[in-house]
């Protein structure tokens, strides 16, 4: 088990609950990337509800960020609900938009994974202290 990762990628409201919550049986983290806007914030509660019940910790990290006043309002929303939110932000762009599919790493994804496996081994090494 150790040193495993999963990745599942579904979009929002779709008929996938059963797989995500299968998934979550057996995660010790998920990472619920969200889009900067009003929609995504209010769909992203049936996920965290998830999360939650399968007691998994989650953090979300915004994605197809632009430097516009929704990315801040909704940084202060997911703060003000106690959302943990990675520092690490994937911007809109269009090299990322064209590697989709690809084995081609673009940034800032090399910073992505180090943020994400360094909360992975702290939740790891809780786990192991008594």
């Amino acid at each position: 088990r150790a040193g495993r990762v999963m990745i599942v990628d579904t979009a929002p409201g779709v008929d996938g609950w059963a797989l995500v919550e299968a998934v979550l049986m057996d995660a010790d983290l998920a990472v619920v990337p969200m889009r900067s806007t009003a929609v995504d914030l209010e769909q992203l509660r049936p996920t965290l509800d998830s999360t939650g019940e399968a007691g998994v910790p989650a953090v979300v990290v915004l994605s197809q960020v632009r430097l516009t006043r929704s990315r801040s309002v909704a940084a202060e929303a997911l703060t003000a609900r106690g959302v943990p939110l990675l520092a690490t932000e994937v911007p809109l762009r269009e090299r990322i938009a064209l590697a989709a599919g690809t084995a081609e790493l673009v940034d800032p994804f090399g910073e992505l994974w180090a943020e994400v496996s360094g909360i992975a081994a702290a939740l790891t090494n809780d786990r192991k202290d008594p």
